[in-house]
């Protein structure tokens, strides 16, 4: 499935951190973009003089781009009850995401026995910026 919007994720702003969704395969994959302009909520506290992404927020928004895999069928309906995010593995922050910057978040996703296992890297500017290993509990 090509381009679908964020809307099929439960999340309201300011935590809706992904502008939107190149790609998604359904238990498979997902591309997703997020823009990122001084106007972020959280970059005048973080830090005032020299904006930064705060690596709970690539960890949440790589969050968000494996949960459009996994609630997001090929009839674009919504699978529930939601995913349980478990753990955070290997989180590895390689180069800092500033204002202006555009990262892609390329989830690749394992399911088995009722748990996800999920890769994601995150890239700007054809370098990766962050990568972790996520994983869910699904109900």
């Amino acid at each position: 499935m090509s381009y679908i919007g964020p809307f099929f994720l439960p999340h309201k702003p300011p935590l809706l951190l992904i502008d939107e969704v190149l790609f998604s395969e359904y238990l498979s994959s997902c591309h997703a973009i997020k823009n990122l302009t001084y106007n972020e909520w959280f970059f005048p506290a973080h830090f005032p003089d020299k904006p930064i992404v705060p690596g709970s927020i690539l960890i949440e928004a790589a969050t968000q781009t494996v949960v459009v895999a996994l609630i997001n069928n090929i009839n674009n309906s919504t699978v529930e009850p939601l995913p349980i995010l478990i753990s955070v593995d290997q989180f590895r922050m390689y180069k800092e995401a500033i204002p202006g910057d555009r990262i892609n978040f390329f989830a690749s996703l394992e399911v088995k026995n009722g748990f996800c296992s999920s890769k994601v890297k995150m890239i700007c500017e054809d370098r990766i910026i962050a990568k972790c290993v996520l994983t869910f509990r699904i109900r």
